[in-house]
């Protein structure tokens, strides 16, 4: 998704390990926001070409939008975020997602899903290009 995120923290602009996982936090604060309020705009600049993850999730907002749905809360929550690898220009941040019992409605406000209440491994895999990160991929594992 080309472009910059247009409400990066300065914490998130630096290469360094703390601006990583800034970076991680602010990329799902605005996957929050765009489910809540669909928006796939929300999303622009977070994720490099090879990002999957990052295309569903705009998939998803599509679907929101489509629907003419909106999500009531947060769909994720993250701790625990710790960088465990390090490279020239990438790094890996791995910590808990804490995926949220969000409810999505309808244009009138009913409930028309309810996603899930689970805890699950979340490792990200972010590059440093062009003098900013990028998500290139975000993987999750086993139930926690």
């Amino acid at each position: 998704m080309p472009g910059r995120p247009a409400r990066l923290p300065a914490a998130a602009r630096q290469k360094s390990q703390a601006a990583a996982r800034s970076f991680v936090l602010s990329y799902f604060a605005a996957y929050n926001e765009a489910i809540k309020n669909p928006n796939k705009a929300q999303l622009i600049g977070y994720g490099s070409g090879r990002c999957a993850a990052c295309y569903s999730h705009g998939g998803k907002i599509e679907v929101l939008l489509q629907n003419k749905w909106h999500g009531k809360s947060d769909f994720l929550d993250l701790s625990e975020l710790k960088v465990t690898q390090t490279g020239d220009s990438s790094v890996v941040v791995q910590g808990i997602g804490h995926e949220l019992p969000a409810r999505i409605a309808d244009k009138r406000g009913r409930t028309v899903l309810v996603g899930p209440d689970s805890r699950r491994h979340y490792r990200f895999t972010l590059s440093w290009t062009h003098d900013r990160w990028f998500l290139d991929a975000i993987k999750t594992s086993a139930t926690i």
